[in-house]
């Protein structure tokens, strides 16, 4: 993706975002299918000169329309900061609800983390036998 086209899809990704926007680049995991396409050489990714240009252009851009970065992918304008962020980021309290959902929190003076099955038929079953889909933590 040259810079020229990634600032003209941006531009009009912030002509529909309201306060918010969110732009991470794609990881390849390895076993998925990009990851296969990528290691045929099929789908290519940008090495990481090209990818720091892109990032680099990208604040410049966001902050120009008043969405500067308050993480490494997500801009927002101030006061439209996403509250579930920035409590993961401050390692604040959160209850994650449903399969692979994570969960972190203070419960009898103790923090407790919590981590949800991932499939959503086993995460059913464990609901059902147990009354919460809860794996580990």
């Amino acid at each position: 993706q040259t810079p020229e086209a990634w600032a003209s899809e941006l531009e009009q990704a912030i002509g529909h975002a309201a306060d918010h926007l969110s732009l991470y680049q794609l990881t390849i995991e390895e076993g998925t299918p990009f990851h296969a396409l990528h290691a045929a050489k099929k789908f290519i990714i940008p090495d990481n000169d090209h990818a720091a240009d892109l990032y680099a252009l990208t604040q410049e851009i966001t902050t120009a329309h008043g969405l500067p970065a308050y993480e490494i992918s997500n801009h927002a304008r101030p006061g439209a900061e996403s509250r579930h962020n920035l409590t993961y980021w401050r390692y604040g309290e959160y209850v994650g609800v449903g399969p692979g959902a994570h969960g972190r929190f203070v419960e009898h003076g103790r923090r407790t983390v919590t981590i949800a099955e991932r499939m959503p038929e086993t995460w059913a079953n464990l609901v059902e036998a147990k009354g919460h889909g809860v794996t580990g933590g």
